[in-house]
């Protein structure tokens, strides 16, 4: 398949007093809003055993890079394995997923992207299935310090009904990643990513899903998150104004919560189907939504990752 998609990215205005925290931190009046569109090329294959595709960042975007993965899987009896290597855009903000341009010095920087693999395995039986993952990844921008991640999480689910109306189940969740630096904030070398040093995500997903003509999935996943930050220069790279102080380590904790559902109509070759999310995190929160039309087989485009 073949897919070209129209990006386009609305930060806002900036506050004045976020002004020295931004790039090289020179002071420029009348900042405009932080604006950026692009359109998104990507060819993808998939198979029975083999998936892969390739693409690029959106063209337009300060920072254009190649992107693509491959993806190898494969079953044995009830457990089946998957191994995968990538290189992904970073889309947590737009300077990690874009790039920013100083408008002091004329700098770009930003463009974040994983370079890295993954390996998941599965166990899945009568009533009960298992999982595993675990990743490295180098995490390199543009005029970006370098950084590395290594992450790994495991559950479980029992799944105590079967009906017409779907299935019922419920389980246990447990994920942990790292970084070597923190480079979440948005001065000249930063990546503006959320980068802990240690993150630690504990939950009890249930899920609700049937499939068909009439086909839903609902989970929910309340659950606690920790994590700690190291402290980092304000400018990684050099570069930067002098009087601009390094940034403090901090830890936080709190409840969390994971919510999606879909809903999906399919007559022959149509369907329709809508989507919803919400992820609430210790000062984070992130909320979003979507519709799809489909003509032809397979799943469409806007499904919800399983």
């Amino acid at each position: 398949t073949f897919q070209a998609a129209q990006v386009e990215l609305r930060a806002g205005p900036l506050a004045g007093s976020a002004t020295p925290r931004l790039g090289t931190g020179t002071e420029v009046p009348g900042q405009p809003a932080r604006a950026v569109a692009g359109t998104e090329l990507r060819l993808r294959y998939e198979g029975r055993h083999l998936s892969a595709d390739a693409g690029s960042t959106p063209l337009g975007f300060p920072v254009r890079t190649l992107l693509g993965g491959v993806r190898l899987r494969g079953s044995v009896g009830p457990l089946t394995m998957a191994a995968q290597g990538d290189r992904r855009s970073v889309t947590e903000s737009v300077l990690s997923y874009a790039g920013e341009k100083d408008l002091g010095t004329g700098r770009t920087w930003g463009g974040v992207v994983t370079e890295g693999g993954r390996l998941d395995l599965a166990l899945a039986l009568e009533e009960v299935s298992l999982f595993a993952y675990g990743g490295l990844h180098r995490v390199v921008g543009f005029h970006v310090a370098d950084n590395q991640r290594r992450g790994g999480g495991a559950g479980a689910d029992l799944r105590f009904l079967r009906g017409a109306y779907g299935d019922l189940s419920a389980g246990v969740a447990g994920a942990a990643l790292g970084y070597d630096k923190n480079l979440r904030y948005f001065t000249f070398g930063h990546g503006g990513y959320f980068s802990p040093q240690r993150f630690f995500h504990g939950g009890l997903p249930v899920r609700w899903a049937r499939t068909g003509g009439v086909h839903w999935e609902v989970v929910a996943e309340p659950g606690f998150d920790t994590y700690e930050e190291a402290s980092a220069p304000a400018f990684p790279l050099g570069g930067g104004a002098v009087d601009v102080a390094d940034y403090p380590g901090r830890t936080n904790r709190g409840f969390a919560f994971n919510g999606r559902a879909e809903l999906g109509v399919r007559v022959g070759l149509l369907e329709a189907a809508l989507s919803a999310g919400v992820l609430q995190a210790p000062q984070f929160q992130e909320v979003r939504g979507g519709i799809v039309l489909s003509f032809g087989g397979g799943d469409h485009p806007g499904a919800i990752a399983r």
